[in-house]
């Protein structure tokens, strides 16, 4: 018996499309923008005002690396700077801020990214193959 989804899909490669799909439907399901703007029990919020006081004191900004796929981070930390910090009111893609490694890959990127070839709006998603896409591009 399998202890995780990973171990199940390393065992069964027959799988791994429809497991990978099934991931990012969830994960994707999941997101839920207001979630992202409280401040109680958050610790994004916390990030969001270091990642602010680092700029605003003309230091560099951290290198983030994180294991999750979904794009919850990326989404809080782009309406943060862009709502907060002048410079970054009209940025292209969060890397004009800050880098972020999504070490197993990514569902995508977020829409105002509009350098990346694969974009969609965060907590939505419109067909089957959006849960596909991401999956097969960002390894997922």
């Amino acid at each position: 018996m399998s202890r995780s989804i990973d171990e199940f899909l390393g065992d069964r490669p027959e799988y791994t499309d429809v497991g990978r799909a099934a991931i990012a439907q969830v994960l994707i399901g999941c997101e839920r923008e207001k979630s992202l703007l409280e401040r109680q029990n958050n610790w994004y919020s916390l990030l969001r005002d270091r990642i602010k006081s680092d700029i605003d004191r003309n230091t560099y900004p951290p290198i983030i690396v994180t294991v999750n796929y979904d794009l919850s981070l990326d989404q809080s930390i782009y309406n943060s700077l862009s709502s907060t910090v002048e410079q970054f009111r009209t940025m292209k893609t969060l890397a004009d801020a800050l880098q972020i490694f999504h070490v197993h890959g990514q569902l995508g990127f977020l829409d105002f990214e509009t350098e990346q070839p694969v974009r969609r709006i965060y907590g939505k998603s419109n067909s089957p193959d959006e849960y596909c896409r991401p999956a097969k591009v960002f390894g997922l």
